[in-house]
């Protein structure tokens, strides 16, 4: 078998679907080749469409906005908006007047296929028990295949129904993630889930560190900039992110 880059990319970095099952909700999937392409598609834009949408998906997933009826850690008032590190419910479509993201209107709202997109990241999807059931089957199968030399990783779907590996997915018969059934989430608030985590293991933390000087590149990590011995001693250096904290603060 030929392998392109890292051999253990499938291990370390999972597909939606199989995303899906580690959160507990084996039934989030995309229902359709077309669907998938578009929602892959859009999200790998460079333009300011892409950008406009990824800035929507994580708007929608981390924050709160009170509208006096609910309230998460004392927050909730009318007016009141707040970073909330993972919303479930929040709504995701762009339809007109439900985006809240610079250039929102122009780009997402009147654009079809941003709102189809939009809509796919909208689909409710509810936990139940029998989720967690399938999950631990997927589990126990796996694990009962003992001569099929193919299958690997099985602990990956074990989950706290058994507790029969040292790391779980915590989903049983009464709740999942430590919230009880039914719980509603989003495939937005997923797919955000994903790209946070792999832009954490992908771009920062696989950058913090070279493992070969001679083709190195500090600037994929986003926590070095590199400059010349002559710039940092005696002409002196900017640092980008610097520079747009002054511009904010002075505003």
């Amino acid at each position: 078998m030929w392998w392109i880059g890292r051999q253990d990319f499938h291990e370390r970095y999972l597909e939606f679907a199989t995303w899906g099952i580690m959160l507990g909700y084996p039934h989030a999937k995309l229902n359709t080749v077309e669907e998938a392409k578009l929602v892959l598609d859009t999200l790998a834009r460079r333009d300011r469409v892409g950008q406009t949408l990824r800035h929507h998906l994580t708007m929608q997933a981390t924050t709160w906005r009170g509208d006096g009826n609910g309230y998460m850690n004392g927050i909730g008032a009318d007016g009141e908006v707040v970073y909330a590190g993972v919303v479930d419910g929040n709504p995701f479509a762009c339809d007109a007047g439900l985006t809240h993201v610079q250039d929102g209107v122009t780009l997402l709202e009147a654009d079809e296929d941003m709102r189809e997109v939009c809509r796919t990241f909208n689909r409710l999807l509810v936990s139940d028990p029998s989720h967690c059931q399938y999950i631990q089957s997927l589990y126990d199968d796996c694990k009962a295949q003992t001569t099929n030399r193919w299958l690997e990783n099985c602990g990956i779907f074990a989950t706290s129904i058994s507790n029969a590996e040292p790391k779980v997915i915590p989903c049983d018969d009464l709740e999942v993630k430590g919230k009880a059934h039914p719980n509603h989430k989003k495939v937005g608030t997923m797919m955000y889930q994903m790209l946070f985590s792999l832009t954490q293991q992908l771009v920062i933390t696989s950058n913090l560190w070279c493992m070969e000087p001679r083709d190195c590149t500090y600037d994929l990590g986003g926590m070095f900039i590199v400059s010349s011995v002559k710039k940092l001693l005696f002409e002196g250096m900017q640092d980008p992110s610097y520079i747009k904290v002054a511009v904010h603060t002075t505003r």
